[in-house]
């Protein structure tokens, strides 16, 4: 199952989470950086989502925040499980 994540955080924290992000193996959307907030959004399968608020907290002091929302159920590799 596939998940559209959305985060929006300060901008001196945009390395970590995108790095966050890319280690779950998800995929940038679509990032936007206004005054000093940072907004992305990534594919993100929801198995390799647990855990990750902890991460985000770690990573951005406790101020990011982010959404999921369902976007597709597809077959899973079964080499990647």
């Amino acid at each position: 199952m596939l998940k559209h994540i959305c985060g929006r955080l300060r901008a001196l924290r945009k390395g970590a989470v995108i790095g966050g992000l890319n280690a779950r193996r998800g995929t940038i959307v679509d990032s936007e950086v206004r005054e000093d907030e940072f907004t992305a959004v990534a594919e993100v399968a929801l198995n390799d989502m647990f855990g990750y608020s902890s991460q985000l907290r770690g990573a951005t002091q406790g101020k990011g925040e982010f959404s999921m929302e369902y976007k597709v159920t597809s077959s899973v590799d079964w080499n990647a499980e």
